[in-house]
């Protein structure tokens, strides 16, 4: 054997060796690594999905046309203005738990989620939970998606509320406190035990 090709051979037994501690190295902080989803989604729905695989995942759900952006005339099942816009309410109470574990609360006793679909695609998701505070609702969505991409405090005449959301691609993920003052969402029944600077959280996915 050669000194040349001792030394090659040695060379070479280097670089595989170097090469194994490397993809030993990535593997373990892969393992350990916290992975997140990148796909935003609220109730298991995402943007952009289709209609059909929303009303398969909710059959209760009734979908007409808008008439604001908060209420639906659940008469009209179709588009008569085509305007290619669709509202979906849902309201089944089975249903409607698989959106958040806090009380989904109502708008006008008119829909607790509503989702909104643009030309067959998902378009937007509103809901609010009886929650007091952004940081109520906040680890269940960290543990899946991370550190939140942005938090900030709007104030008001009446008190501060806090916005926090994440940001893949198109899609948002806003979670955001507003006073009950200044809503229309109805508690039934009235609790007695909250402040005028109570809050609700409004969770939107668009």
């Amino acid at each position: 054997m050669t000194p040349q090709f001792s030394f090659a051979k040695s060379l070479a037994a280097v670089a595989k060796y170097s090469l194994l501690v490397l993809l030993y190295g990535t593997s373990v902080c892969s393992a350990h690594a916290p992975r997140h989803d990148q796909t935003l989604r609220l109730g298991g729905q995402r943007k952009h999905e289709k209609l059909n695989v929303f009303k398969a995942r909710f059959p209760s759900s009734v979908c007409g046309e808008p008439l604001d952006p908060s209420h639906i005339n659940r008469h009209t099942l179709n588009d008569p203005g085509n305007s290619d816009w669709l509202v979906c309410c849902i309201d089944d109470p089975k249903e409607v738990s698989a959106f958040s574990e806090f009380t989904v609360l109502s708008r006008d006793h008119n829909c607790p989620v509503l989702v909104d679909f643009y030309r067959g695609r998902l378009h937007n998701i509103v809901l609010a939970v009886d929650a007091s505070s952004v940081e109520a609702v906040l680890p269940k969505f960290e543990r899946v998606y991370g550190r939140v991409h942005h938090v900030r405090t709007v104030g008001t005449t009446i008190a501060p509320v806090r916005f926090a959301l994440w940001n893949y691609g198109d899609a948002t993920l806003e979670v955001n406190e507003e006073l009950l003052v200044l809503n229309d969402f109805e508690m039934a029944p009235p609790p007695n035990r909250r402040t005028p600077d109570a809050r609700i959280v409004l969770l939107t996915l668009f």
